[in-house]
């Protein structure tokens, strides 16, 4: 993989189309595993769904969602749950969302590879989380 440099207002990196083609498909494999395309709530009634539990639930007995859903209180599985019904799937949105961003940047098929400097928290966020992916299941 290249290194990513500054362009003006562009992050810039020369991927090779094997290095595209297998981010694209670690980064589909993680919103997969985060419960794939879901629409962003758009009235209230969607987020009260969310707020009851009615959301995509996470397997936490996964070590690698353990990892990037840890939980908030060591010494309280009460008050973790708590935590997590009100603000696991708002991250768990926001992740999707984040790594929805690098899959169109990637298929933007620019050469080299140009990202809108916007887009670097959710670059760092994804390639960070795939990151930690690869790092718990090998």
């Amino acid at each position: 993989m290249r290194a990513f440099e500054r362009g003006g207002a562009w992050i810039v990196s020369t991927l090779d189309r094997m290095e595209s083609e297998l981010l694209g498909t670690l980064t589909e494999q993680f919103q997969e595993l985060l419960g794939g395309e879901e629409p962003e709530p758009d009235s209230l009634f969607d987020w009260l769904d969310a707020s009851a539990g009615r959301a995509a639930e996470l397997d936490h007995t996964d070590p690698l969602i353990a990892r990037l859903f840890p939980d908030a209180y060591d010494a309280d599985a009460a008050a973790s749950t708590e935590f997590r019904r009100f603000t696991e799937d708002d991250s768990r949105r926001a992740r999707i969302a984040e790594a929805r961003q690098v899959r169109d940047d990637l298929a933007a098929g620019t050469a080299p590879l140009r990202i809108p400097e916007q887009h670097t928290r959710a670059w760092l966020r994804t390639l960070n989380s795939l990151r930690i992916g690869l790092s718990v299941r090998l």
